[in-house]
């Protein structure tokens, strides 16, 4: 049968699209093979160790860093079985828990959830000693949204937690040694100002006052510095006894007041009664008046409130001031962080007493949180629960 035009150009059309489909074909093989090479030489050079698993949890990568971490020399030696993997590196919580194979990130991120920087202790055959590992694990999904592996990166961070050891045991130890030597500063000083003010000059008093007043500083800062390391090694503890907050926000809100220009609203209930340290409850309420008193003009007004909503009450104070621009918001409670810092409102100190506001108002089991204005103020509330079975009369 004679091959007609018509089928000729058919033939040829269908030769020309078979080129181009291989042409294609080539074009997406080459950069799947060279997607596939820079990802091999992406976790190849990386420092920190990378294990990817399977849908079935089977291990089907592990780099160059991943293989000394297990303190093995070739990819074939790392167990494929997941399950194993996770026996051999004894891992364990913070606290000394052993971590259940329910816990692994990557087993939690084949449950589609992503794991950033959770800390674990381990003893791995690639460390001498215990380590510290800091681990984050994310899904993998295909183009239809299923999970189809997931991804596992680590990073031993055991000279970062001994430098912070280092540090808190250095501040503790300074922090000690320094507290001898101002309460015996400060002591003198206003035993002085007490007993001798016939035979004080003007001069004599003012130069004692400033010392009294240097020492009153130097002290706050060490009482600081203790707070900040006992909570960062968990050992802040509480004096609990029966306290009533409306009483001991009128009491410190008095105390304050004296001698400022600054108008005092104050709204209390009753009696509000909780179970709390007196003393580090005290240094909430001061830190949140000071707060409002130092960033808000003369003259204006402070609005303190104590209300009980259901089984918890409320402490919160309003302020006329100068507001946290927006941008500074989100770090206000970090340690150290000043957010009025390189502003003409910077009215200096460490940047640290929201930060154990919180931690204490938290630790007896609520919650310290705010809302604020650039310009127009600052409005800061904790709450706490009540305690007793007739908190409020």
């Amino acid at each position: 049968m004679p091959v007609t035009g018509k089928t000729r150009t058919r033939l040829h059309r269908a030769e020309q699209a078979l080129q181009e489909s291989e042409a294609r074909l080539r074009a997406c093989t080459d950069t799947a093979e060279r997607r596939a090479t820079e990802l091999e030489t992406l976790t190849d050079i990386m420092i920190d160790p990378v294990l990817v698993i399977d849908v079935v949890a089977w291990v089907t990568l592990a780099n160059p860093a991943a293989l000394r971490l297990f303190g093995v020399e070739r990819g074939s030696d790392v167990p494929r079985d997941l399950g194993l993997l996770i026996d051999s590196m004894q891992l364990r919580h913070l606290d000394g828990r052993r971590i259940t194979r329910e816990e692994m990130p990557l087993l939690r991120a084949l449950e589609g959830e992503t794991v950033r920087g959770e800390r674990v202790i381990a003893r791995l055959p690639g460390m001498s000693g215990t380590a510290y590992i800091e681990r984050s694990a994310a899904p993998i999904f295909n183009r239809k949204g299923d999970v189809r592996g997931a991804v596992w990166i680590g990073r031993d961070v055991t000279p970062y937690v001994q430098l912070e050891r280092l540090k808190e045991e250095f501040v503790q130890v300074a922090a000690h040694e320094l507290e001898t030597p101002i309460a015996v500063m400060k002591g003198h000083a206003e035993l002085l100002l007490r007993r001798a003010p016939a035979d004080l000059t003007p001069r004599s008093r003012s130069a004692l006052e400033a010392i009294n007043r240097g020492a009153s500083r130097i002290d706050k800062i060490v009482q600081d510095l203790l707070d900040i390391s006992l909570l960062q090694t968990g050992k802040l503890d509480l004096v609990r006894e029966p306290v009533d907050l409306a009483a001991l926000v009128r009491e410190v809100t008095g105390r304050f007041a004296s001698g400022r220009s600054h108008a005092i609203r104050l709204r209390t209930e009753g009696e509000v009664i909780l179970s709390a340290d007196r003393r580090r409850l005290e240094s909430v309420v001061y830190t949140v008046l000071d707060n409002a008193f130092r960033y808000s003009p003369a003259g204006s007004e402070v609005e303190v409130e104590v209300i009980v909503d259901g089984r918890e009450a409320r402490v919160c104070v309003q302020d006329r001031g100068v507001g946290i621009p927006q941008a500074r918001q989100g770090r206000i409670f970090e340690r150290f962080y000043r957010a009025h810092t390189g502003t003409p409102h910077d009215s200096g100190g460490m940047g640290v007493a929201l930060f154990i506001a919180r931690a204490i108002v938290e630790a007896h089991g609520g919650g310290m949180w705010f809302g604020s204005e650039e310009g127009r103020g600052s409005l800061f509330c904790f709450r706490l629960p009540l305690g007793g079975a007739d908190e409020r009369r």
